[in-house]
Formats: C-alpha cells, sequence, structure tokens
C-alpha cells in the first residue's frame, strides 16, 4: 500500500515515492507546466522534522499525486515501467501491472520494433507521442536516469 507517492515527468525533478515496505522513485510525462509544494520529511537529532520546498517541474512536465496516479491506473491509462534490476522486481514487489525493463536495457528496448517489444515484455511498445508513462525504480536516480533516456530518444511529453 503506498503512503505518499509524487511523480515527475521525464527530464525533470525526481521525488521520492513511499511504499509500505519500500522505498521507490517515480516519475511520469504529462503535458503542463506548474510548481508546487511538497513536504520532505528528513530526520533531525533523532527526530523527524518536515520542511516544505518548492518543486519547479520543467515546462511539459506534471506532478502527480497518489490519488491522479490511482485514476491513471484505474483506467488503464498508463504504462509502469519499474527500472530496477530483475531480481528486485520479482523479489521485492512492484506495482501491479507493472512491466520491468532494467535501466540498462532501457534505450536498447525502447529502440526496439513493435512486435519484438511486445513479444519480450507483453505489452505495445509505448510511442514518443505517448503522455502517461512511468518510470519507477529503486531511487530517484533510476527513475530521473530512465525518464532522461527516454526524453532523449524522442519522449518528450
Amino acid at each position: 500500500m503506498f503512503r505518499k507517492l509524487l511523480l515527475l515527468g521525464s527530464a525533470a525533478i525526481k521525488a521520492p515515492a513511499l511504499f509500505k515496505h519500500h522505498r521507490l522513485a517515480a516519475q511520469v510525462s504529462f503535458a503542463a507546466q506548474h510548481s508546487c509544494s511538497r513536504l520532505f520529511s528528513s530526520k533531525s537529532q533523532g527526530a523527524a522534522k518536515l520542511e516544505e520546498k518548492i518543486i519547479e517541474v520543467s515546462p511539459g512536465k506534471r506532478m502527480l499525486n497518489y490519488s491522479e496516479l490511482c485514476a491513471l491506473i484505474n483506467k488503464g491509462d498508463v504504462l509502469l515501467i519499474d527500472v530496477r534490476d530483475v531480481s528486485d522486481f520479482s523479489g521485492t514487489g512492484h506495482i501491479t501491472g507493472a512491466i520491468n525493463i532494467p535501466l540498462t536495457e532501457l534505450k536498447a528496448a525502447l529502440k526496439m520494433t513493435e512486435e519484438a517489444f511486445r513479444e519480450k515484455y507483453g505489452v505495445k511498445k509505448p510511442k514518443p507521442s505517448d503522455d502517461n508513462i512511468v518510470f519507477y525504480g529503486l531511487s530517484d536516480v533510476l527513475s530521473a536516469a530512465a525518464s532522461e533516456i527516454a526524453h532523449n530518444m524522442g519522449y518528450k511529453k
């Protein structure tokens, strides 16, 4: 079960996504420009401390909250790509409906033909014009790197 989840667009900044048993980060690609404030927790002298920070999102990107992601998932209007290693994906769990494309394989996967992608991953290959692609991984670094790879390959939304 999610506690809180923020998603960011490709080539935008990163935000951690906290899960009950896992700490995963996520990124989503959406058409909008905006900034938002978010509470970040940190430990200070043994006690949790909340800090509010303003996050500026790059043009063409939009932050989503947990409810918005759930709505996309419930509509079936999202492609969830887990960029962790295969052992992490199958061993520690993943978001239902997500496919696993390890970060080291992402560029090659996005270069595959439609048929090869469907055969390997069991879903339709995303198009550069698709705007509901979510990358997530063990850290915000993985999801940001995945988002940057996709962005550099023409996935701009």
